[in-house]
């Protein structure tokens, strides 16, 4: 996690820390898009049924401990069962989790105790007067640095948010109250980035 003063009202991006090298990562998978549309569990929306069989991670082959979030080239958001035990609290409205299907490599052993953090809380709390936006001709894309607002948020420690006027941005944003609960707690793989808020406009 990044050392930058974190207070109420601070929203932060969820990322995988690139520079836990002392944890291992997913490696790769499978399946490929069209067998699961991997962006599916991406996008918000809730995922009706279980994954199909074919959906298989694969973990890298070394010694070293399994990330308590692992990094991954689908951009999921992965988490151990202790970790999602410990986040209950904050993000048990706002997601769905469905079993991880970890594997070792060139085995059919399956990891358990990890689950895919499915976010489908999304709210449009995007305080566009202070956003950075990005365009495709007259068509928003995006965001090159994004505030919110929090009195649009709800009080919400986990969500994604809406890209003017229907896109979800694939991002994961987490409250200062979420953010802080993983102080000094030892929780692996987590990085978190800084996002703008109204808030820190108000007060200059």
């Amino acid at each position: 996690m990044i050392k930058e003063l974190r207070r109420p009202n601070t929203f932060w991006q969820l990322a995988f820390d690139i520079d836990a090298t002392h944890v291992r990562d997913v490696k790769g998978y499978d399946f490929d898009p069209g067998e699961f549309d991997y962006l599916s569990l991406r996008r918000g929306i809730r995922l009706k049924g279980d994954l199909p069989p074919v959906v298989r991670l694969r973990l890298e082959q070394n010694s070293k401990p399994l990330a308590d979030f692992p990094g991954n080239a689908l951009g999921w958001p992965i988490m151990s069962e202790r970790l999602v035990t410990h986040l209950s609290p904050f993000i048990q409205d706002c997601v769905q989790l469905i079993p991880a299907p970890l594997f070792e490599q060139h085995s059919d052993k399956r990891v358990p105790g990890y689950f895919i953090v499915n976010v489908i809380k999304v709210l449009n709390c995007v305080d566009m007067a202070h956003s950075t936006p990005r365009f495709d001709g007259d068509r928003l894309t995006g965001f090159n640095e994004v505030c919110f607002d929090p009195a649009k948020t709800r009080g919400a420690h986990i969500f994604k948010y809406l890209v003017p006027p229907d896109k979800v941005d694939f991002s994961v944003i987490c409250s200062y109250e979420l953010v802080k609960s993983l102080d000094q707690k030892g929780f692996t793989g987590l990085a978190f980035l800084r996002c703008r808020s109204t808030d820190d406009y108000a007060e200059k």
